[in-house]
């Protein structure tokens, strides 16, 4: 059976800043946070709730679009691609539990986004392979989420960045105080789940991460 082939198209604004959902499962204060990260001036959310079914996540995707699409923004859903095929969703974002980037990109509709979440240089490659739009590369930094998985460090993720064939996006402990050190290796993008989620104050959270990460990442432009 043929691969998909490597696509190749620059990462849009709306997610070189990406929200990421806790997974609590609740579906009123994931909207409300959303809510607050958006006139914060976030643009993107992975929503990444495993333990909502399929109708619940298609559901709180819509929500979710509702409050995005009116300012250019975008909505992910983690793992579902029916989710993102049936069109309630702008993209999906596979982790190592999905079914293959190069299967899901065989019938995922062109114009929806396409991410793999990615731990080393193997994962990166084999995403692009599949067809990926971009990667997420984690724990760059430690994170209470994960306290047993040794971060990267910044100086890793960035020669494993520099390497990639599509655009990168830093996950794992990114915060405000992180920023002099991430954008001095000028990642494609970076994406936020405690700083914001664990946040008190989501909006001014949010705010501040636009400030301080959202004019100095890497120009990104399409690949081969």
């Amino acid at each position: 059976m043929k691969s998909a082939p490597a696509r190749a198209r620059p990462l849009p604004a709306a997610l070189r800043l990406l929200l990421v959902s806790d997974g609590r499962g609740d579906r009123a204060r994931l909207v409300d946070v959303v809510a607050a990260a958006v006139r914060g001036g976030l643009r993107a959310v992975l929503v990444r709730e495993r333990t909502m079914g399929a109708r619940e996540l298609g559901a709180t995707c819509e929500v979710l679009r509702g409050i995005l699409h009116p300012v250019q923004g975008l909505v992910l859903v983690s793992d579902r691609a029916d989710v993102a095929a049936a069109g309630n969703a702008d993209g999906v974002h596979l982790g190592h539990r999905s079914l293959p980037a190069a299967e899901v990109r065989r019938f995922l509709p062109e114009d929806r986004w396409l991410g793999v979440s990615a731990h080393g240089p193997e994962d990166i490659t084999a995403a692009h392979a599949g067809g990926a739009d971009y990667v997420t590369l984690s724990p760059v930094f430690a994170t209470a989420s994960h306290p047993e998985t040794e971060p990267l460090g910044a100086e890793r993720a960035a020669r494993w960045s520099v390497a990639a064939p599509l655009p990168v996006l830093w996950l794992g402990g990114i915060v405000a105080a992180r920023a002099p050190e991430v954008l001095a290796r000028q990642p494609a993008g970076v994406a936020f789940l405690g700083a914001v989620f664990a946040a008190a104050d989501p909006e001014a959270t949010a705010r501040e991460l636009v400030r301080t990460f959202g004019a100095g990442l890497a120009p990104c432009e399409a690949q081969a």
